[in-house]
């Protein structure tokens, strides 16, 4: 059977953006293919992934994310005879210094252990150009580029009525919203839904309404801020139950955030909400880096200055501030609809396949 012999291991759950991924490489593998999530904590799931590669002795093991239980076991399956494909979307050893939620041992070591998670891999898939360029500065490795993607039977434009009904928002009024992850960054006080929160209380437009789409340790911390800018009236936070009502709840959405430094952990991200945004034809207000700076028009594009910028803000704010009617924004984000075809992930899966196939 196509597919036999080739083990996934996903440092996620199964209804993160990395399960989703890692189902679509199943897929390209062949429906011999076979697929562990992280389901618990880190030494829990290595062991896991541990002894998943020892009882199936898989001859190629397909790592989607660098993270220690992953890479340990890419590591033994390796020692067992097995080649490894290694998925990353990040770097690294600059991302860990950043989010400093492994401390100063771990920021100390993620350099070395980038490196040997790419020394690991017989290929490294990224997301983006950007990424693969920072790969092979650090390893010699085969590089091959396949970018985050959508699932097009779960993309619903139609279906955000019911949404903004239970949100308590009116047809005249406009949501900004931010889909994604809030983990906490305690140096930086900064995690995805922020931005939604400082734009609200900026713009003073009581025609617009935050919707914080997001679950995670920031969430609390959120709150508290939205409560200290006096806006806590107009955010609305709810937690998307799947994948499928995170495409519902955004289509109750009129502006999307997408927020990426101007430095290496922000260039080489092609963040995975950017890509639904632009499927499910939302206007976005994006910071001019990366992936966004390159697939957004000029009037999507709000400016953003080094690592970390707290006058992005103010200009993020400014914007919303001048943002047009709904039927206008509704008509320029739908223009993104044609041009995030490409990341659909049926037309990905020959890229995977063969990545896979040279493995074989």
């Amino acid at each position: 059977m196509r597919g036999a012999g080739i083990v996934v291991l996903v440092n996620g759950g199964e209804d993160s953006a990395l399960g989703e991924r890692a189902r679509w490489v199943a897929r390209a593998a062949g429906p011999g293919a076979s697929i562990d999530y992280r389901a618990s904590g880190r030494a829990q799931a290595l062991g896991r992934f541990v002894r998943r590669v020892r009882a199936a002795r898989p001859r190629t093991v397909y790592l989607v994310d660098t993270a220690i239980a992953t890479v340990v076991a890419g590591a033994w399956a390796r020692r067992l005879g097995a080649r490894v494909v290694l998925d990353t979307g990040d770097a690294t050893a600059a991302l860990t210094r950043t989010n400093g939620r492994l401390g100063l041992l771990g920021r100390a070591g993620a350099p070395l252990f980038e490196r040997l998670a790419y020394a690991l891999a017989a290929v490294v898939v990224v997301r983006s150009e950007e990424l693969g360029r920072h790969v092979q500065s650090l390893a010699r490795r085969p590089v091959v580029v396949v970018p985050d993607g959508f699932d097009p039977d779960l993309v619903d434009t139609a279906g955000g009525a019911g949404h903004r009904r239970r949100w308590g928002v009116s047809e005249a009024q406009t949501v900004v919203a931010v889909l994604g992850s809030a983990h906490w960054n305690a140096r930086r006080r900064w995690c995805y839904g922020r931005d939604v929160i400082e734009a609200v209380a900026g713009a003073r437009r009581p025609d617009v309404i935050g919707a914080v789409l997001v679950r995670g340790d920031g969430v609390p911390h959120l709150r508290a801020l939205a409560a200290r800018l006096g806006v806590a009236d107009h955010v609305v936070f709810a937690d998307p139950a799947d994948a499928r009502e995170a495409w519902r709840q955004l289509a109750a959405v009129d502006v999307g955030l997408s927020t990426q430094t101007d430095d290496v952990v922000g260039r080489v991200r092609t963040t995975g909400k950017l890509v639904q945004y632009m499927a499910a034809g939302r206007f976005v207000l994006a910071s001019r880096v990366g992936a966004a700076a390159a697939l957004l028009p000029e009037p999507m594009l709000v400016d953003y200055h080094g690592a970390w910028d707290e006058g992005y803000f103010a200009r993020l704010a400014e914007r919303v501030a001048a943002l047009p009617a709904r039927g206008r924004l509704a008509e320029q984000g739908g223009r993104l609809r044609e041009q995030a075809g490409r990341f659909a992930y049926p037309r990905l899966v020959p890229a995977l396949s063969a990545v896979l196939e040279a493995e074989a």
